[in-house]
């Protein structure tokens, strides 16, 4: 019971220099064809889970990724499309009950293809396909949604706020996931990042998951809910990203037909973004 209950409580959380303010005018904040076209991003996602499971104790699962990812950018219908390749995967669970499942780029096989508005909203028109087990470590659903922040409305001033929701609803082997998010974002200002101006924004928002799936007959359903932080550096010359730091701090439970009750569950998830080349 104890190597079997473990993968039931796992489906929803891996599904995975200084600065000074500028004044003065600059170009507004959109997604296009980048100044350099393609570019490289290193990319790291790292989530500690705490399963509350009874007669157990305390069980830590880690999950990890680290990526590159390599994005080409070209017109279309009125955006902008967006093909990103894996061109390297290190991505592992591991627990205390059994045996780390690892996966690489060599169990990713196609690009992942969205289109983007000038604002960075996405219609996802590819996702590559990946191992029976991706779901639990590499989650292609999460990262076509959350690939690429969202910029500030149109006209936004310096010290502006505005809101953004994001849903989304996909299926990634073992089980399904469902997300909102909705946050508060604020265009903080430029700011010098060695010696290169950089516009800086951050967001607080609230996250709710929920992942249904049947793993060894047994059916199971997870929700987890809390907050997220995070801020961004956006390139307004070379209209690209920069930097991308998230950190969501979640709690919720898993109920799982073969058990009596509940397994409440604790999250910390840390996500970063770095451009490294283009």
């Amino acid at each position: 019971m104890r190597n079997r209950m473990l993968p039931l409580c796992l489906m929803v959380l891996v599904g995975c220099g200084g600065a000074a303010t500028l004044g003065g005018s600059s170009p507004e904040m959109v997604y296009a064809v980048p100044g350099g076209g393609a570019l490289i991003y290193d990319r790291s996602d790292s989530m500690s889970i705490a399963i509350d499971a009874p007669g157990m104790g305390s069980i830590t699962v880690v999950v990890g990724q680290l990526m590159t990812l390599g994005m080409t950018f070209a017109s279309s219908g009125g955006g902008t499309r967006v093909r990103t390749s894996i061109e390297r995967l290190a991505a592992s669970l591991t627990n205390p009950l059994s045996g780390p499942v690892t996966l690489t780029e060599a169990d990713v096989h196609g690009d992942l293809v969205v289109q983007l508005d000038s604002r960075g909203r996405a219609e996802v028109i590819e996702t590559p396909t990946v191992a029976d087990v991706g779901g639990l470590v590499f989650n292609v659903t999460t990262l076509a949604h959350e690939l690429l922040p969202k910029l500030p409305p149109p006209g936004t001033m310096i010290g502006g706020t505005w809101v953004d929701t994001t849903s989304y609803v996909g299926a990634d082997a073992p089980g399904s996931i469902e997300m909102t998010w909705i946050g508060t974002s604020r265009l903080v200002g430029d700011t010098l990042v060695d010696g290169r101006p950089l516009s800086l924004v951050r967001t607080d928002a609230e996250v709710t998951i929920e992942v249904t799936g049947t793993i060894s007959g047994m059916e199971a359903t997870q929700s987890m809910a809390g907050p997220e932080t995070g801020f961004y550096l956006w390139d307004r010359s070379r209209r690209a990203l920069v930097t991308h730091e998230v950190q969501r701090d979640l709690t919720g439970a898993s109920t799982v037909s073969a058990l009596p009750t509940a397994l409440a569950l604790t999250a910390k998830l840390r996500r970063s973004m770095r451009l490294i080349g283009g």
